[in-house]
């Protein structure tokens, strides 16, 4: 079958399909019209024998590959070697949009399809025109806003590399803009403004354009005196005047109605009046422009909640969801409680769809508070697969129970396994510990992991609580008990005491953080900050006596809409405490690596025992600059340096024994070489961004190389996630 579509049929795309039953009249009419066709018309045969065949004519700018993927769910039918006319018209109006969006305002891409020897071709044809810059965007009219304030409704938001000098014209952004204009008057109380065009402007050679909008501003409206009748709750009146004066004066649209009614709606729920009846009416004020509002009001009944309704916990316990509830049976309805009651509910992570609502009145008993849940499911397999530079190939599998026997409890088992080490952690956590807000969990853990100079195994148990203070600040307190066990030191038994290789460490730990980034993978704005506390002591049950301090911040500003500059600091020290002269080695501090410093390989910044492997030390520092530049929605570029050390910056003596043969001697070098000693990295990176975290490629150099410390002038990190 032969359908012709014309220019106009196709600017509703995906309702091509209804002139389908045309197509044989069409085909009849133009086998007598003749072998002539207009030329915005397109010829397209239903199906035929053999291979599909697609190319294109005419495209200069944007490659065959960059055409289907403008249309890719509209060609879907022809990679499988289907022909469907509507869709070939749809992805014909989808390359045309493609042109348009890019500037090329003059774009059109028709389309043929016909039969060839072998099968069926589908020709798309071509004609780009020249793309089209704005010269000049002018108002007429405008007093109120200053131009800088028009013109930014017509920022390009479209991230990119470099910006042109003048920016593309694309109509469509250009036409949302004046309506962004519109709504900017209108919210400022211009409700008679008139608004004229865009008006277009071509050059002579068709690649310039000035935009002009025609302004006529009208007269401004304010809200003017707020007067409330009927039946007032006398707890209300007060927050109601004081809301009354806030709105008094403020720029008048239609919105301020439903926002004072739904004020009054608010302020009666909050005293047990769920129901009330407003009507807010609008009269001209005694002054031009003034618009006073009259609410009157019906209250209705005052509830209290007799009893609790609760539908859909196929799993979940009633006392679960109860406890959950701010609202309970006796008590007056309230708004603020019903909204409580919602997110204490939400935030459990347990339901898909949460409604709270009153049931009918029943009698002089009050009205029921109905609960209706929908649950997720409770049980959750998870598995990871990555690769770091040190580590190498990596991944991960976890199983956990959300909700432990209908308690909201949680149990999480999980195993990680590297090249270097594997780990495995059992936890139990109970996020409303004894009916509160305070989470506490109890973690046993088993690691093993083999670092540039030893092998380190760990196992553990802790007591951990967690609250979340205010809105992202998260606070923790937990007692650690590990027992460490260090192997696989040769050359450096002569320099390690022998006691610190395998310990117990009972320890009190503190931890405070605050995190205000906007997303969790490639922050653009917003921070992070944390401050920890160690104290390990003979007397909570260990073998070591140390204070651990350890802080960091990581900081990210928007430049312009596509670059980010972002800063990382971290520090730290840890002390040996009482009578310990030194810190066990699996305890020490060490840097460098693929999210440290990067131009150095895993923990082999500062100094090294006489065999060259590196001792760690008792404080370090990390600081970073980075500039990500987002290249598209999948790539991003980064230029960034790294500056590192580790403190004290001073190897152990040639005859290998220990440097430090007290604990003021190792407190005053960690402070002396606090600042000092710091190596840098320069270097470039390339992420592609994913769902799950981006996958990162970094190439940094070592300006200050040190030879005789076996450094390398450059590093090649390939990881998952950013450095920070």
């Amino acid at each position: 079958m032969f359908s012709v579509f014309s220019k106009q049929q196709r600017s509703q795309p995906g309702l091509l399909g209804l002139i389908g039953p045309l197509g044989l009249v069409l085909c009849l009419m133009i086998g007598m019209a003749g072998p002539g066709l207009a030329a915005t018309d397109n010829v397209c045969l239903e199906s035929g024998p053999g291979k599909i065949e697609v190319n294109f004519i005419g495209n200069a700018a944007y490659s065959a590959r960059e055409l289907r993927k403008a249309a890719t769910r509209e060609m879907v039918g022809l990679a499988r070697g289907e022909i469907h006319c509507p869709e070939i018209d749809d992805a014909a109006f989808q390359m045309e949009d493609f042109y348009r969006t890019e500037g090329f305002a003059m774009a059109t891409v028709g389309y043929e399809v016909k039969p060839v020897p072998d099968g069926t071709m589908v020709l798309f044809r071509v004609e780009e025109g020249l793309r089209v810059r704005i010269d000049g965007i002018n108002f007429a009219g405008a007093s109120f806003f200053p131009t800088e304030e028009l013109l930014a409704m017509f920022a390009d938001q479209r991230p990119g590399l470099l910006s042109a000098a003048k920016p593309v014209f694309v109509e469509r952004q250009v036409r949302a803009a004046v309506d962004r204009i519109r709504e900017l008057y209108h919210a400022q109380g211009f409700l008679d403004l008139t608004l004229t065009g865009p008006l277009l402007e071509y050059a002579a050679d068709r690649t310039l354009v000035t935009v002009s909008v025609k302004i006529d501003e009208g007269r401004r409206s304010k809200v003017g005196p707020i007067i409330f009748s009927g039946e007032m709750v006398e707890e209300a009146a007060a927050p109601l005047a004081v809301f009354a004066d806030t709105l008094h004066g403020q720029p008048y649209t239609p919105w301020k109605n439903v926002e004072l009614r739904s004020r009054i709606v608010e302020e009666f729920g909050r005293f047990g009046y769920p129901e009330p009846q407003v009507d807010v009416e609008t009269q001209d004020g005694e002054t031009s422009g003034e618009m006073r509002l009259m609410a009157h009001i019906r209250r209705g009944p005052r509830v209290r909640i007799s009893r609790l309704e609760l539908t859909g916990n196929t799993k979940t316990t009633p006392s679960f969801i109860e406890n959950r509830l701010a609202l309970r049976p006796g008590d007056w309805y309230s708004v603020e409680k019903k909204r409580q009651s919602f997110e204490n509910l939400y935030k459990t992570g347990l339901y898909s769809r949460l409604e709270l609502n009153l049931a009918p009145r029943e009698g002089d008993e009050g009205r029921a508070l109905a609960v209706h849940l929908e649950e997720l499911p409770s049980r959750e397999v998870s598995m990871e697969a990555g690769w770091g530079a040190y580590e190498l190939l990596r991944g991960r599998l976890g199983v956990s129970e959300n909700n432990l026997f209908g308690s909201g409890r949680q149990l999480k088992a999980e195993a990680g396994a590297s090249l270097k080490g594997e780990d495995v952690i059992l936890q139990f956590s109970d996020p409303w510990f004894l009916g509160s807000d305070l989470r506490f969990s109890l973690p046993l853990s088993h690691s093993r992991r083999e670092e540039p100079s030893f092998v380190k195994r760990e196992d553990g148990i802790a007591v951990q609580f967690s609250k979340e203070i205010v809105k992202k600040l998260t606070t923790i307190a937990s007692y650690d008990y590990k027992q460490t066990k260090v192997t696989a030191i040769d050359g450096m038994e002569a320099m390690v005491d022998p006691n610190a290789t395998d310990y117990a460490t009972g320890a009190l730990h503190f931890q405070g953080t605050i995190d205000t980034r906007n997303d969790l993978f490639f922050p653009s704005r917003g921070g992070k900050f944390f401050l920890a506390e160690e104290l390990a002591s003979q007397a909570l049950g260990g073998e070591v006596d140390y204070s651990r301090s350890t802080a960091g911040i990581r900081w990210f500003f928007p430049l312009r809409p596509a670059t980010v500059l972002g800063l990382r600091y971290d520090t730290g020290f840890i002390l040996p405490m009482g009578a310990q002269a030194t810190i066990p080695l699996g305890e020490r501090f060490f840097n460098g690596g693929e999210n440290s410093v990067r131009s150095f390989t895993q923990d082999r910044l500062g100094p090294r025992d006489i065999s060259g492997d590196p001792l760690g030390g008792t404080a370090y520092n990390v600081l970073s600059m980075e500039v990500r530049q987002r290249l598209s929605r999948s790539f991003s570029l980064s230029l960034f340096v790294d500056l590192g050390n580790i403190s004290p910056d001073s190897p152990l003596d040639g005859s290998g024994e220990q440097q430090y043969d007290s604990r003021s001697a190792l407190v005053n070098a960690t402070f002396n070489d606090y600042f000092n000693g710091f190596r840098t990295g320069v270097g470039l990176g390339l992420q592609y961004l994913l769902p799950v975290g981006p996958v990162r490629l970094d190439v940094a150099c070592n300006p200050d190389r040190q030879a005789e410390r076996g450094e390398k002038d450059m590093m090649v990190n390939f990881s998952v996630g950013m450095a920070f």
